[in-house]
């Protein structure tokens, strides 16, 4: 695997038609553990200065696109999305397991930090495409929803060993709601309403 521009977005590109591929290279690598998780700090962090930068440039979005007011606050948008993120790499391994999948902590490490780039690059074209074409940033956000929910099920799928995608993914869902309604009552407690949404894709 290289580390190149040309290289990465071509690996994105590859993750909608062949994700298992995408997955199996990727859990090949053999990363550590501290180096993976090193790495989604970062990308968290590059990911909270775009959205920010996305507030700060469109204070005031075109209908259908406001992203909320927690975004307003780029330390308290780090900690949820790290609290969220972190939670989904340890449901996604102990679900995995309890379902009699074979898939390690590392392996979830690589999806969601996978997952997380991909989103990376999907805000970064948001972002541009925000200044050209509000509309057309609309429907890469209804995109992204489908790219999130489709990669995450087959890398699922490829690291525990599983042969129903169907079934994983109605799992994710199953776990992912459960999650987010516990996400939302804390903030509502915070006082930023009841719609995780506002995150944006992750």
């Amino acid at each position: 695997m290289r580390f190149e521009p040309g290289y990465l977005l071509g690996m994105v590109l590859q993750s909608v038609p062949e994700p298992r591929v995408v997955a199996r290279d990727l859990f090949a690598q053999g990363w550590s553990r501290a180096a993976l998780w090193q790495t989604l700090a970062l990308l968290l962090v590059l990911t909270t200065m775009v959205r920010v930068l996305v507030v700060a440039l469109f204070p005031d979005p075109p209908e259908g696109m406001e992203v909320g007011p927690l975004l307003s606050n780029p330390i308290l948008t780090s900690m949820v999305a790290a609290l969220l993120v972190v939670s989904i790499v340890y449901g996604l391994f102990f679900l995995g397991r309890a379902f009699g999948g074979t898939g390690t902590l590392n392996q979830a490490l690589i999806t969601i930090v996978w997952l997380v780039f991909v989103n990376l690059v999907i805000n970064i074209a948001l972002l541009l495409l925000s200044l050209f074409a509000p509309l057309m940033g609309l429907l890469l956000l209804l995109f992204a929803v489908f790219v999130n929910f489709w990669i995450l099920t087959f890398f699922a799928t490829e690291m525990h060993g599983f042969q129903s995608p169907g079934m994983v993914l109605a799992v994710i869902v199953v776990g992912l709601i459960s999650l987010l309604f516990a996400f939302s009552l804390v903030l509502a407690i915070l006082g930023f309403g009841t719609d995780p949404a506002m995150m944006g894709p992750l």
